[in-house]
């Protein structure tokens, strides 16, 4: 089994000790060099001092000798700077990690440039982020396949949907979809389940416009999304285990906001339609919000671990299951309107004038039957054959 970082575990620990979610958990850099003199700074980091550990980079830094080496204490004196929650201090510092080692060590110039990134998706720097993932895209050598065509393309995605650029992101989501279901399939995804939970929460995630309060929009996002949500969950016991039940929970109360707050426009002035408008859209709202649940709950995921956060997921979604069916119930809309019987994948609201479809058992189609070609007529050297129809010969 890889062993996390030192720096970046005792990091991750003091964010939760902290009880500051600011930054996410980045790539494990367990295969950066460093030289033994930064190595003491995991030291001060473990006591909680990072005035220590700053202090200790600096002088670090002061020594000319160890300008080679300067890349490497930048990325580590961005990194105290998380650690502290000051997201300036940590971009410019990442920025000169990413300058120095250019010249002297690509590998701590990809990580820095993989480092950075979280720190402008947390602070929603959308073009400069795009930029940062771009770059990485380019650098698949100096990380693992699942970062590289999984999590970066995912993540991508992510950055053009916040921005609406919605094509775009889904162009980048099937990528990363395809990547990861060939690397599944072929038993490369690793051990590492958290790292499978980051990628399966950025691939659930990518799907996601906060900023876009179209029903449709959310609809036909969650449908991509949602069963990676679940899966993330099911991967791990870790954070991004934890992210994807908040994220899957936070959109169920997105689509119920959009549900139950929907008002149409132009019925000012007829209140009785106005009513009738908004119970009808309402109810065809429930009803695709409630055959999504029912797709997620018959979703079937080669992961499957059940642990408590999946367990929860699957708990909500039938509650929100007998809310949708309650909500719908109550709804008075009169002759035009009818509701069906719940039932799995199946509409809350079926119109009436719709006429239904005819049924065909065991999928059996009926061919059409042939009809018998008409005997040819003689020709004229054709004689044809006496019969004494209905003539005894004997008499």
């Amino acid at each position: 089994m890889k062993i996390l970082n030192p720096f970046l575990l005792l990091s991750l620990t003091l964010l939760i000790l902290s009880g500051c979610s600011l930054f996410a958990k980045k790539q494990r850099d367990y295969d950066i060099a460093y030289p033994p003199e930064l190595k003491k700074v995991y030291s001060h980091l473990g006591e909680d001092k990072t005035a220590s550990a700053h202090q200790k980079v600096d002088e670090y830094i002061n020594k000319a000798e160890n300008i080679h080496w300067y890349g490497h204490a930048y990325f580590l004196k961005a990194s105290i700077y998380e650690t502290e929650n000051n997201a300036p201090k940590a971009i410019e510092y990442y920025r000169k990690a990413i300058q120095h080692s250019a010249q002297y060590d690509s590998l701590v110039e990809a990580k820095a440039l993989y480092n950075l990134s979280f720190v402008h998706e947390k602070i929603q720097n959308g073009s400069e982020l795009i930029s940062n993932l771009l770059d990485l895209m380019k650098r698949p050598q100096y990380f693992d396949r699942l970062t590289s065509q999984v999590e970066t393309p995912a993540r991508l995605a992510a950055a053009y949907a916040s921005q609406n650029k919605m094509i775009t992101a889904v162009e980048y989501h099937k990528k990363a979809v395809d990547h990861f279901e060939k690397l599944s399939s072929q038993n490369q995804l690793g051990d590492e389940r958290d790292e499978i939970s980051k990628s399966l929460y950025y691939l659930g995630f990518a799907v996601f416009s906060e900023s876009n309060d179209s029903f449709s929009v959310w609809r036909d996002q969650l449908q991509r999304g949602q069963k990676y949500l679940l899966a993330s969950a099911e991967a791990s016991k870790g954070v991004w285990s934890d992210r994807a039940v908040e994220t899957l929970l936070a959109l169920y109360d997105k689509g119920w906001k959009l549900l139950s707050n929907y008002n149409p426009k132009g019925f000012k002035k007829d209140p009785v339609a106005l009513k009738k408008n908004r119970q009808a859209e309402q109810l065809n709202r429930a009803s695709d919000f409630y055959d999504l649940i029912h797709r997620l709950r018959a979703e079937e995921f080669p992961l499957t671990n059940v642990n408590p956060r999946s367990k929860k997921i699957m708990d909500e979604s039938q509650n929100w299951l007998s809310r949708l069916e309650s909500f719908a119930q109550g709804l008075d809309l009169g002759p035009q309107m009818t509701r069906d019987q719940m039932l799995v994948q199946k509409k809350l609201t079926t119109p009436v004038d719709v006429k239904p479809k005819k049924v065909i058992l065991n999928k059996e189609i009926p061919q059409p039957v042939e009809e018998l070609a008409p005997l040819p007529l003689p020709t004229k050297d054709q004689t044809p054959v006496q019969q004494n129809i209905g003539k005894d010969p004997n008499l």
